[in-house]
């Protein structure tokens, strides 16, 4: 779903998100005496801090991936929905009483934690995908990390096969021309 260089791009996209979601929600958090808005910065801070550790301490070729990081992002996604809704439900309702000079600048802070959300959920759901796939039933060498392979033959690769289970007439010794028998 997901390579680790475009994983390193969309963590660099949630870090720089912050930059101006950080001023526009904090603002529109003090003007609008909303907690709705101000609180967007904790999941956002959440978001800054994963980005930087996954981006410090992971390799830049890393084909082995935790499922922390998958759990930390859907953690993420699920914060910023927490926060996302009540400032889609509270705040319209305070624009029809006449307090929407402020709407704006929440409308643009949330766009941010919006986007922060969709990359969190979609990398949740890349590493869900490759975690799912990387479990398998065979057994693995714990030197060289190679899978066992099964030993059965696909069906018809040998050139003897027969749906009845016996040799192929042709290949058999004691083959021999049936008579014909004329009707």
């Amino acid at each position: 779903m997901t390579n680790p260089t475009h994983e390193r791009v969309l963590r660099k996209i949630t870090i720089w998100a912050m930059l101006p979601a950080f001023p526009m929600l904090l603002s529109a958090g003090i003007k609008a005496d909303a907690v709705a808005a101000a609180c967007g910065i904790i999941p956002l801070f959440c978001s800054f801090v994963m980005g930087f550790v996954y981006l410090r301490w992971t390799p830049k070729a890393d084909t082995k991936r935790s499922w922390i990081w998958g759990f930390c992002d859907i953690i993420i996604s699920v914060m910023y929905l927490c926060d996302l809704l009540p400032i889609w439900i509270i705040e319209p309702l305070r624009l029809w009483r006449g307090g929407g000079d402020f709407m704006m600048l929440e409308t643009y802070g949330s766009s941010f934690l919006i986007l922060n959300m969709a990359v969190h959920f979609y990398l949740f759901l890349a590493n869900l995908n490759i975690n799912i796939h990387g479990w398998s039933m065979s057994r693995e060498c714990p030197r060289c990390a190679a899978r066992e392979q099964s030993e059965s033959p696909g069906m018809a690769t040998n050139p003897s096969y027969s749906l009845l289970g016996e040799e192929y007439r042709d290949e058999a010794e004691d083959a021999t021309p049936r008579p014909s028998e004329e009707v």
